[in-house]
């Protein structure tokens, strides 16, 4: 059985999660033209609910967002902890594992607004002072080395 909101919003605060992560588990939007890539998790309450074995590490299974109902970015609860992209479609034996801590989980968000969101240099900031990235001027330069401003 997948937990509770509540119980989901406690270990997103007790890792140390961006707020943002927890109010989409409440079921508000991500501000501004954010709120269509990282939305509530919706489909994730449903399927839990209704489909309960479907899904990749059952309980400790905690969701970060959904994109459109597609897939899910979640924390994974366990002694080694991951972040992984699952989409529904997919078996619960096929998922990506895209870091092993919540600053992964935030660095993917800005890389994926770097390079396809193509965020202009404030919104790439605004964006990480929204994830609380600890260090948004290293990651940008970083991302610009790669990618190209």
């Amino acid at each position: 059985m997948a937990r509770s909101i509540l119980e989901r919003i406690n270990i997103l605060q007790k890792i140390g999660a961006p707020e943002l992560f927890s109010n989409l588990n409440n079921g508000f939007k991500a501000p501004g033209k954010y709120k269509w890539q990282y939305q509530e998790p919706s489909t994730f309450n449903y399927l839990t609910t209704e489909y309960p074995d479907n899904m990749p590490f059952e309980n400790d299974l905690i969701p970060l967002w959904e994109t459109n109902g597609d897939y899910i970015v979640a924390y994974v609860a366990q002694d080694e902890p991951k972040i992984i992209k699952y989409y529904f479609e997919d078996s619960a034996e096929e998922f990506e594992i895209i870091g092993s801590s919540i600053l992964d989980a935030v660095e993917h968000i800005l890389k994926f607004e770097f390079v396809e969101g193509e965020a202009v240099k404030s919104e790439f900031f605004e964006l990480a002072a929204l994830l609380k990235h600890p260090n948004p001027h290293q990651i940008y330069k970083t991302l610009v080395a790669e990618y190209g401003e």
